[in-house]
């Protein structure tokens, strides 16, 4: 409920860039993606990126959108000071 509460205050829009430096499981950015969608509008054109430092939770991230959000995910995982982070426009 809480992630729910984020992305109401947040109201991403079309074309808005949401980054999540501490994604963990990726729930934010998939719920923005679902926001998008309750309100009939196009999840892919909101650009979500994210980071994890956790293997395994990167994983998990890395799952969940391609299985909520996205079908062309490309990932890339690091610390959170990396300048690599993975979207699901593929940029």
């Amino acid at each position: 409920m809480v992630v729910r509460l984020i992305v109401e205050i947040l109201q991403p829009a079309p074309g808005m860039r949401i980054c999540d430096p501490t994604c963990g499981s990726g729930g934010m950015l998939v719920e923005c993606a679902h926001y998008l969608e309750r309100r009939g509008q196009n999840a892919r054109d909101l650009s979500l990126k994210g980071q994890e430092k956790n293997l395994g939770t990167w994983a998990i991230c890395k799952m969940n959108m391609l299985l909520h959000a996205s079908r062309t995910t490309t990932s890339a995982r690091g610390t959170r000071s990396a300048t690599r982070s993975w979207s699901r426009t593929g940029r």
